[in-house]
């Protein structure tokens, strides 16, 4: 018999995350031809120009980071009675962690390197929300060394990846019992 979760995972703003990209270059563009184009204008003037299109050029690349770091996704995990098999999808990311059940050594929730732009990002999204997405769901193998992250793309928090766990565990044990 086999055991079939789906999880839904990523943010949903894809959409407004490329408005806010469109809009913040427009603005950028605007502002900064507006400077190259003060000649006659007040020094005041034009270093608020200046300082406009700087700002604008900063709101350019974080739309840009936001829109690119817009994943949404969903992962299945099918449970056997002999292995567990996880398909991740989403645009443009296709993986698939397949293991046996009898080889599963453990299933812990470890904290992974991130990127520069994550480590700025984490604390900022940790406050905003209460909840910590630094985290990755991981099973570690008897017959292989190291760790393998089960949603490798998902942005989980804690508690998401706890329940997902347990559910696991819970999925796998009826798994053992009826084989």
């Amino acid at each position: 018999m086999n055991s079939t979760m789906t999880i839904q995972w990523g943010t949903k703003n894809i959409i407004s995350n490329g408005i806010y990209l469109v809009l913040s270059l427009l603005f950028t563009i605007t502002l900064g031809h507006l400077f190259s184009n003060a000649e006659g204008l007040n020094t005041n003037v034009k270093f608020s120009y200046s300082l406009l299109t700087i700002l604008g050029g900063f709101a350019s690349f974080a739309s840009l980071w936001n829109l690119l770091k817009a994943k949404k996704g969903s992962s299945d995990i099918i449970i056997d009675r002999e292995k567990v098999l996880i398909k991740n999808r989403s645009l443009g990311y296709k993986e698939d962690v397949e293991f046996e059940i009898t080889s599963l050594k453990s299933l812990t929730l470890a904290k992974t390197g991130a990127s520069f732009g994550d480590k700025l990002m984490d604390p900022l999204l940790s406050m905003l929300t209460g909840k910590e997405y630094a985290y990755h769901l991981c099973v570690t193998l008897k017959n292989k060394e190291g760790i393998i992250k089960l949603f490798p793309q998902a942005s989980l928090s804690v508690e998401e990846l706890k329940a997902i766990a347990d559910q696991m565990q819970q999925k796998i044990q009826e798994a053992k019992i009826n084989s």
